[in-house]
């Protein structure tokens, strides 16, 4: 039996060090850079962005729809 420290390839995992690199690196992107990426992202996956554009649409009006139900 695999324990909590291997992955799925049997290797054993490696400890994370948290050296805050990451939140460094996050620090030095603009936000226009981010948007840019989100941007890119969202034109590549064009179905999976429709799709979950609808969702939440479809999710917000089934609220919207039940608590005016609910309100009488």
């Amino acid at each position: 039996m695999a324990t909590a420290q291997e992955t799925l390839a049997g290797a054993p995992a490696k400890p994370q060090e948290k050296t805050g690199e990451a939140t460094a690196v996050a620090a030095l992107i603009s936000p226009v850079e981010i948007l840019r990426i989100a941007w890119e992202g969202v034109v590549r996956n064009k179905v999976r962005s429709l799709l979950t554009m609808l969702g939440v649409i479809i999710g917000v009006a089934a609220v919207i729809i039940m608590i005016a139900i609910s309100a009488g």
